[in-house]
Order: C-alpha cells, then sequence, then structure tokens
C-alpha cells in the first residue's frame, strides 16, 4: 500500500478554493477536520487523489461540500457532516469513481443531497439525506453503484432519482417525507434492482415515467 499523509484536527475556514484538496496520486487520511465557508468545495479528492475521509464536518461551501472524481483510486468517506452549501449538492461522486460513502450527514444542500454521474459505481451505505432543496439521492444517465441502509427523508423534490440504464442496486433504504415528489422516481429508460425498502409519507410512493422504464422493484414497503 502506498505511504498516507495525514490531515488532521485542523479548522480550514474561507478559502477561495478548495478547504481539503487531495490529487494527482496523492494518498491521505483526512480526519476529523472542520472546514468551514471555502468559496469553492470543502473536500476535493480527483486526478487519482485517494485515502480516508472521516470524521470531517464541512459547513457553508460555496460549491459542492465534497466531490470525488475519477478512477483508480480507492477512496472511502465515513462519518463526515456535510451541511448546508451555498450552491451544489452535498456529494458529487463522478468520472468513474467507486469510491465508499459510509455513514454521515448530508443536509442542506440546495441542489441535491448525492448525485452519481455517468461511469461512476459508489457504494453508499448508512447515510442520512435530509432537506436537500431537489432529490436526495440522483443517479444520472450512466452512473449506477449500490445504495443501502441509507435514511433519505424529507428533500424538496424525490427521495432517489433514477436516470440510468447501468448496473444499480438500491437495497433496504427508508425513503420518507417527500411532499412534492415520489420516493422512488424512475425516468424514462431507467433501470435497477429495488429491493426491501420502505416508503413512507411521500407525495408519490414509486413513479415510472416515460417509455422502456423497466426497473425491478420487489419486497418493498411503499
Amino acid at each position: 500500500a502506498r505511504a498516507a499523509g495525514l490531515v488532521a484536527d485542523n479548522r480550514i475556514s474561507k478559502c477561495r478554493g478548495a478547504g481539503i484538496e487531495v490529487a494527482h496520486g496523492a494518498t491521505a487520511r483526512v480526519l476529523r477536520n472542520e472546514v468551514v465557508d471555502a468559496q469553492g468545495i470543502g473536500l476535493l479528492l480527483h486526478a487519482g487523489g485517494g485515502g480516508e475521509v472521516g470524521e470531517n464536518v464541512v459547513r457553508g461551501a460555496g460549491s459542492r461540500a465534497a466531490e470525488v472524481c475519477g478512477s483508480g483510486a480507492d477512496v472511502l468517506l465515513r462519518d463526515n457532516k456535510l451541511l448546508d452549501s451555498a450552491g451544489g449538492v452535498g456529494v458529487l461522486l463522478h468520472g468513474g469513481t467507486t469510491a465508499r460513502l459510509e455513514g454521515g450527514e448530508i443536509t442542506g444542500h440546495p441542489l441535491g443531497g448525492i448525485e452519481i454521474g455517468s461511469g461512476s459505481a459508489p457504494t453508499i451505505t448508512s447515510c442520512t439525506v435530509r432537506n436537500c432543496g431537489q432529490a436526495g439521492v440522483l443517479i444520472t444517465a450512466g452512473g449506477g453503484g449500490t445504495l443501502r441502509s441509507n435514511r433519505i427523508e424529507a428533500n424538496l423534490l424525490h427521495g432517489i432519482e433514477c436516470c440510468t440504464t447501468a448496473d444499480l442496486v438500491v437495497e433496504a433504504n427508508t425513503v420518507s417525507g417527500h411532499k412534492r415528489g415520489a420516493g422512488i422516481f424512475v425516468h424514462a429508460g431507467g433501470r435497477g434492482v429495488w429491493i426491501n425498502n420502505t416508503l413512507s409519507a411521500n407525495a408519490v410512493g414509486a413513479e415510472l415515467a416515460g417509455q422502456d422504464t423497466m426497473p425491478e422493484l420487489r419486497r418493498n414497503k411503499i
């Protein structure tokens, strides 16, 4: 394994760009930092940068609270609090990443909680995603991965919004309180295996919209 640098127990405020950036093949352990009011992205891992990012608090980022871009690097985000960005999503996963998100809270982002971009297949488990301005989780065309045992609640539009034909497993999530949208919304052409999820108090339980929409929904409580 590559040696890892350590960025721990710092308070980082009002950066003009990213609060913490790991890139160009670097590996770092980024632990227990507080990143406040970065004008760009709170936590940025890209261009082969990887490592463990855990127990950080990111608040008030001008863009996204966290972003992971690119394939090949081993990235674990665990037990972070990603709060109240000014103009983006909570977490953007794109460029082929297979990052793991485990635990933590993603709250108060105007463009949604988590966005999975084309070619990416992250594993997202035991996260809480709530009070975001669009979907709690958006899987864009070509995105995939696994969502398991997450709590997705009270986002402005849908709980989980799916546009993808790629491999996707959505299992044992609790999706509730979406007063203006569906717990699960699958666009035209959308796929995925949706199993053992619990959907409650949404405007619509599960909505399949458009031609060639063929998800597999089994043993869900709606």
